[in-house]
């Protein structure tokens, strides 16, 4: 399959990026890894006239660490990612996610940004980044800055938050507090994954303070219950196979999944009672064997 006939413009800046994109319109797309995009575009499931390359703002590019929390340029490409000395030294569970994506030629070129943009709904970075509370920067056409939660970004299967002449230029996410814990784990029998669960926690003097449990892959985009999340709050060693119980029952109950190619409706919730139990385990033993050290 061929890539239909489209025309390159080079981007400069967020701002001339967004202008572009207001020029063509419907007509025109953001492109920099291009690894979802081009795909699409081989499928014929798209059809644009102009591609707007937004490899060499720089603003895109950067990657920082200091107080406020680690800020990832939209067009940062996942093996910059795996290979920022910062970040697997602040991150490094994020790093370690990021480094299960795909292959290392999709990795090469394959972009943060551009992954969360086309909200697959099995997006490994969007369950870890709804775990730990990140946030998107988003640019517009008239020079003005918003940031949304990951919470809410995806409205939809491939549909983020984003209006007309909006584009991605950063992601953020706190640094990782001192005891805190973060895991991320996924099951996948096929191309992608069936089920992705992250979990973070932190924990005072043996006691679970605070929870959060993100599913990914198995619905229409991931989720969050802050019922499930509450449920693991004051878990101690000693009581925890209840709290895992109770929580891995709000979210299999809670959970929207259909019946496709990839299962039914009983074993998708059976998937999801499983791994939240699971997952959530490691992130809370290893959290409160810290705290109790």
């Amino acid at each position: 399959m061929l890539v239909p006939p489209f025309e390159m413009h080079v981007a400069k800046s967020v701002e001339d990026a967004i202008s572009l994109r207001s020029k063509f319109g419907d007509d025109a797309s953001f492109y920099c890894g291009g690894t979802e995009l081009l795909l699409v575009m081989k499928l014929g499931l798209t059809d644009l006239a102009h591609l707007i390359d937004i490899k060499h703002v720089d603003e895109l590019r950067s990657i920082s660490i200091d107080d406020s929390g680690i800020q990832i340029g939209a067009a940062v490409t996942y093996r910059e990612i795996e290979n920022n000395p910062l970040l697997l030294a602040d991150r490094p569970e994020f790093v370690s996610m990021i480094s299960g994506i795909a292959n290392l030629r999709v990795r090469s070129v394959g972009t943060l940004g551009g992954n969360l943009a086309f909200a697959d709904p099995s997006s490994d970075p969007a369950t870890f980044l709804l775990a730990v509370n990140g946030e998107l920067e988003i640019g517009s056409a008239d020079g003005k800055r918003r940031i949304v939660p990951m919470a809410g970004f995806h409205t939809g299967p491939y549909q983020p938050d984003m209006r007309d002449n909006e584009m991605i230029v950063s992601i953020r996410m706190p640094r990782n507090p001192s005891g805190g814990v973060v895991v991320h784990e996924r099951m996948k029998l096929k191309e992608r994954p069936n089920i992705t669960v992250a979990v973070y926690a932190s924990a005072a003097q043996g006691v679970v303070t605070q929870a959060r449990v993100a599913i990914g892959s198995i619905g229409l985009i991931p989720v969050r219950f802050e019922e499930v999340d509450e449920s693991l709050v004051g878990a101690e060693l000693a009581n925890l196979d209840g709290h895992l119980k109770r929580a891995a029952t709000l979210a299999s109950d809670n959970i929207l999944v259909f019946d496709d190619a990839n299962g039914s409706v009983e074993y998708k919730r059976h998937l999801v009672d499983y791994f939240v139990q699971k997952v959530a385990r490691k992130a809370i033993e290893t959290i409160l064997e810290n705290s109790n050290k």
